[in-house]
């Protein structure tokens, strides 16, 4: 299984994010995003546009630019690396490996060796898969990403993630693919927000 695609560098839209609420249009309501982490909330099929509330998730770890997040049980560390890939990490250490029930025990890194994964990621056009990464890619560093909040999306340059009590889930914009996972298993599909969810 090769490694990730190298970081792109910097957005060419920094500002390509939005944090969406449930909504059967959710695809749609990304691509009208704007703002850096823009909180949406309420019904989506509304005619205007519901306030707003300024959350920052976008950071600069070195060249990289992404969009931050923990989930609210704290057991998990995400980001959509701009244009380029969403993943996931544990957050009891990068190094460690997940604990999904169901993940491989080992994975090939690009050297040829099995090693233990310790990352979930979709690439832009990739199929999701578990990936051994050499360094904390997922983890805003220094400092703590927001809480990505239940039932939000989060949804920016090119990608969107969200974190329901089922699990966590993340989808490539261009390819339609993705992944949900939780300690209890693992998906590789897309679990959109329900329209109803709080």
């Amino acid at each position: 299984m090769p490694l990730d695609p190298p970081d792109s560098g910097r957005a060419r839209n920094a500002g390509d994010c939005g944090l969406l609420g449930s909504s059967r249009r959710e695809h749609r309501r990304a691509s009208r995003a704007d703002g850096n982490g823009d909180l949406y909330s309420g019904d989506d099929t509304a005619q205007q546009r519901p306030p707003r509330q300024r959350v920052e998730y976008v950071a600069h770890v070195g060249e990289t630019t992404g969009y931050y997040f923990t989930t609210p049980s704290g057991k998990w560390r995400c980001a959509i690396l701009t244009r380029v890939k969403a993943g996931c990490q544990a957050s009891s250490g990068w190094q460690s490996g997940l604990g999904i029930t169901g993940e491989p025990d080992s994975v090939l890194v690009a050297s040829g060796q099995a090693t233990t994964p310790n990352a979930i990621v979709v690439d832009r056009d990739g199929d999701p898969q578990f990936v051994a990464l050499e360094k904390p890619e997922f983890w805003l560093v220094p400092g703590a990403a927001r809480v990505l909040p239940l039932n939000r999306i989060l949804a920016a340059a090119g990608f969107r993630c969200n974190v329901q009590e089922s699990g966590v889930s993340c989808q490539s914009e261009p390819s339609g693919k993705g992944f949900t996972f939780s300690a209890d298993g693992y998906t590789q599909q897309y679990s959109a927000v329900p329209p109803n969810a709080p």
